[in-house]
């Protein structure tokens, strides 16, 4: 059972695992450093910090109140309990324990360093390996739960958090410790029971969840065509149109290092998928990437746009990349125990 200290002032006595910052942001009071990543932005009032005996910190929330929100803690038991919670590929951030006061469930969870969405165009100097890095993870973290007939339903980049930026520009080299990306916030989850066939895996309407205002135009995410009109849609495609959408300004920013400007790498690819012109579809098994490959058009052909000598660069091979074939995971039903 955790105790915990609501409201802690001093800097964190125990490292947790899930936050960090590089040397060269050392101790002061300056971003990135140390000291910050103590500091807690409280973007979703559901959400408190808190500290724990051990001396390391955590985030408190608000899963359910009654019968509202019961399927978000349904979901977190299914992806952090049991078998799953070990596999390398699930990127579903971890929840230490399940709390529960009247009729109100809680779930404690790490306190993460960083937001992958200030991995380029704030203070991080992260290079092009760096946030595609990143990137990767968020694909290979809703493969995962596609895998396991879970749609998230708000993918966009904010809901990723990383363990701190590795700002390979700041260092000068790429750096040779690579952060881990973690999927939070299932608050619009939903979940299909196993082996439902993928044409009947169907949504419709707005994402909504407790900390989203009630009334349905007052929400500001981006919509597919078909969700604005009220049509059932793919929700496994729709977490892919999120990530892009929320990606796309990448193919505009621009990274430079020894005098050569790198603009961001993918915009072929995230133009494609935000245009849904490709179709990705998941199943049980291994039907991932669809036709056309998504995987082949990220990874061949095209080399990095860049200005500079020496910026024309092979992108890997399509065999190079983790993600080229969908893993094979127990098969449904066998967890969790």
């Amino acid at each position: 059972m955790f105790m915990l200290i609501p409201d802690a002032e001093e800097p964190a006595e125990s490292s947790s695992g899930f936050a960090y910052a590089t040397p060269e942001r050392g101790l002061g009071p300056g971003i990135g450093s140390v000291i910050r990543i103590f500091e807690y932005q409280a973007l979703n009032p559901l959400c408190r910090p808190a500290r724990t005996r051990a001396g390391f910190d955590v985030v408190i929330r608000v899963l359910a109140i009654g019968q509202s929100g019961q399927d978000h803690v349904e979901i977190l038991n299914a992806l952090t309990r049991g078998d799953f919670a070990f596999f390398s590929a699930n990127h579903a951030i971890p929840l230490y324990e399940f709390i529960t006061f009247e009729d109100i469930t809680f779930g404690i969870f790490p306190m993460v360093g960083s937001r992958v969405e200030e991995a380029y165009g704030y203070w991080a100097k992260n290079s092009v390996g760096d946030v595609v890095d990143m990137l990767l993870q968020c694909l290979e973290a809703l493969l995962f739960i596609h895998s396991a007939k879970i749609a998230h339903r708000d993918a966009f980049k904010d809901n990723f958090l990383v363990q701190w930026h590795p700002e390979s520009l700041l260092i000068g080299y790429p750096s040779s410790s690579r952060p881990r990306v973690y999927l939070t916030d299932f608050e619009t989850a939903m979940k299909f029971p196993n082996g439902t066939p993928a044409a009947e895996c169907l949504a419709s309407g707005i994402p909504m969840g407790s900390s989203f205002p009630e009334d349905v135009s007052r929400y500001k995410r981006p919509v597919t065509p078909d969700m604005g009109a009220g049509q059932q849609y793919d929700p496994f495609k729709l977490d892919v149109w999120q990530l892009a959408m929320s990606f796309k300004n990448f193919q505009k920013y621009r990274f430079t290092q020894s005098g050569v400007t790198y603009v961001g790498q993918f915009s072929h690819i995230l133009e494609t998928v935000t245009g849904l012109k490709y179709v990705v579809r998941f199943s049980d098994n291994t039907t991932f990437p669809a036709d056309p490959p998504l995987c082949h058009q990220v990874a061949e052909g095209t080399p990095i746009s860049a200005t500079g000598p020496g910026a024309q660069q092979k992108r890997p091979s399509a065999q190079e990349l983790a993600f080229v074939r969908s893993p094979r995971y127990p098969p449904p039903g066998s967890f969790p125990r």
